[in-house]
């Protein structure tokens, strides 16, 4: 573990003693705009989720957040509020470039869910409902399943 600090735009930096579990990127080979998560485990045991909004596109700036999370589910709320367009200004306004407009977005936002599923999954967060036991014995025609609600 080290101290890390954070920076946090239009925020009080962010300091703490914690080690990196996740650290991953939506960015490509030849993307301008890009998310980096990077996710730290505090010696007091909360979570902390950094955000940083990347851009080389001249008339964009870039951003950086960071999340203080007590449990698993507070890391997918807050993944979940983030608008992983908020900082995006994209192309002019007007129908002549509307399309393109709405195809960067639905693209920042596919390569954010992304980032997000790749997140949860090396965290080990998952949702369940209920809990399912299976047992195959034998054959697949001896089969229990047992359903607890």
């Amino acid at each position: 573990m080290k101290e890390v600090r954070l920076s946090r735009t239009g925020e009080p930096a962010l300091e703490f003693v914690g080690a990196v579990v996740f650290s991953g990127t939506s960015g490509t080979a030849t993307s301008n705009r890009w998310h980096e998560v990077t996710v730290y485990e505090t010696v007091t045991g909360e979570s902390v989720v950094e955000v940083s909004w990347v851009t080389t596109w001249k008339e964009e700036l870039g951003h950086d957040a960071a999340f203080v999370c007590n449990r698993p589910g507070e890391v997918v709320r807050d993944l979940r509020q983030y608008d992983p367009v908020a900082y995006l200004v994209g192309f002019p306004p007007g129908d002549t470039f509307a399309q393109k407009q709405e195809r960067l977005k639905a693209d920042i936002r596919a390569r954010w869910q992304t980032l997000v599923t790749e997140v949860l999954n090396t965290l080990g967060i998952r949702e369940t409902v209920g809990e399912y036991v299976e047992r195959v014995s034998g054959s697949l025609n001896e089969e229990e399943t047992k359903w607890n609600r």
